[in-house]
Parts: structure tokens; C-alpha cells; sequence
């Protein structure tokens, strides 16, 4: 038996596995590296010709605004509904730091929302792989390259969107990590993912809060088919988790 056999052996016997299955489930681990560049090169050949595009439509409202670009102004940006065209906190900080490092150079703004969005889809790889889901590759590039996620990634204003799906996707995969280490750590990490991407998506409810506003009251503000849009899309995620739990639930080997 030659010396690397041996190791194997006695590394296999350390992991209390037997010879014959520490070689069954051996192999070169996931390529998740290369298929996270591989991602961000179909992204960014896929959206080349958004790089150079200019501000659109309210993007110079979004973008932080002369007297906003101060430290003062970032503070204001926290504490005063109204400095901002939405009250996004976490958004228009992050504009706010992009301001700073690149000023109104749009590609700078492409670049991180493509960047974002690369990131998005390399991390639904990584939990449809942990899930065990077959499929997994495809269909992170299908969530790459979908036409219906253009808006969000090529218009800068929606940056929101982008830099929220990374923090929803990085607590769901902290949580499935916690799920299976049972540490309170990555409990905690997962929340504090997903606090950060409720700032970036539930303004709508501090907003209504302050004005005293219902939802009803917002959703009939609005015109019929967004309103309608709104409404369904606020039912299809508050039963997602339970659907998701539940499907895990009957994968779960049972206990003997």
C-alpha cells in the first residue's frame, strides 16, 4: 500500500468512516468559485450595454443630491422622512457611499447593481445545492439571465431590489447552515441578514405607520392593477417560508 493510500486510510479512520465509503464519497469538492465568476461574466456580457446607460426617469432623485452628500446629509438621510425621495435608509447610504467614491459616473452604479445581482444568483446555487435540489446550475443562470429581473438590475433607482435579494438569499443560507449546525451564531447572523433586507423592502410599512395610513387604505390609493400586484405579492411571500418549512419537513430523514 503506497504512503498516500495510507493517509487516506488513516484520515478516513479519524472521521470514524470506514475505507470503502470515505472513497465512495470522495471527489473534488463543488466548483462554487469558478461558477461564481462564471455567473458574473454572463451577467456582465448580458447586461454590456446597460453599463454605459445614463440616469433615467427619478434615478437623479435616488441618487444622493447636493445637500445630502455631507456627513450631515448622511445623517439626515436616517432620521428625516422626506430627505430622500422614499425612505430607504440602507439604499440611500449605499448611494450615498457610491456618491462619494465615483460621483455621478453611471457605470460605477451598473457595476455594483451587476455585481449584486451576480452575487444573488451564485448564492440561490450555493442553498438549491445544500437543499440538494437537482438542476441547481441551471437554474441559477436562469435566474441570472431572466428577462423579468432587467428593471431591477439595469435601472438604478432599483438598486434596492439587488442589493435586498443578496441579503434575503445570505440569511436563508446562514439559516439552512444554523438548521443543520444548531449554531446560535449563524441563528443570529440569519436575522441580522434579514433585518437588513426588511429595510430595504418594508419602508412602505414605516411610512404608513407614521401617517396612519392601512394598507387597505394604500393598496386603494393606487391604481387597480398595481394595487392588485401589491397585494397578491405581499400573500405569495408571507406564506413562502411556511411552503419552503414544509418541504424540508418531508425531506427530513425520520428519526429511528
Amino acid at each position: 500500500m503506497g504512503k498516500g493510500a495510507r493517509r487516506k486510510r488513516r484520515s478516513a479512520e479519524r472521521s470514524g468512516a470506514r475505507p470503502e465509503q470515505a472513497s465512495k464519497h470522495a471527489g473534488p469538492a463543488p466548483p462554487l468559485g469558478w461558477m461564481a465568476v462564471g455567473l458574473l461574466a454572463v451577467v456582465l456580457l448580458a447586461y454590456a450595454p446597460a453599463i454605459g446607460g445614463g440616469f433615467l426617469w427619478d434615478d437623479d432623485a435616488h441618487v444622493t443630491r447636493p445637500e445630502l452628500r455631507s456627513w450631515a446629509g448622511f445623517g439626515r438621510i436616517w432620521s428625516e422622512i422626506g430627505a430622500t425621495q422614499q425612505y430607504y435608509p440602507l439604499l440611500h447610504s449605499a448611494f450615498w457611499l457610491e456618491h462619494r467614491l465615483w460621483g455621478n459616473d453611471v457605470v460605477g452604479y451598473h457595476l455594483v447593481s451587476l455585481v449584486l445581482h451576480a452575487a444573488s444568483a451564485w448564492l440561490l446555487l450555493v442553498i438549491l445545492r445544500r437543499l440538494r435540489v437537482p438542476g441547481a446550475p441551471l437554474a441559477a443562470a436562469l435566474f441570472a439571465l431572466h428577462p423579468v429581473h432587467v428593471e431591477s438590475v439595469a435601472w438604478i433607482s432599483e438598486q434596492k431590489n439587488t442589493l435586498s435579494a443578496v441579503f434575503y438569499l445570505g440569511a436563508a443560507l446562514l439559516y439552512l447552515n444554523f438548521d443543520t449546525s444548531r449554531r446560535k451564531a449563524r441563528y443570529w447572523q440569519a436575522g441580522g441578514l434579514f433585518a437588513l433586507a426588511l429595510l430595504l423592502t418594508v419602508e412602505l410599512t414605516f411610512v404608513l405607520w407614521l401617517r396612519g395610513l392601512s394598507i387597505r387604505e394604500y393598496v386603494a390609493g393606487r391604481d387597480p392593477v398595481s394595487g392588485t400586484a401589491y397585494a397578491f405579492m405581499l400573500g405569495v411571500f408571507t406564506i413562502m417560508p411556511l411552503l419552503v418549512a414544509r418541504r424540508i419537513d418531508r425531506k427530513a430523514p425520520a428519526s429511528s
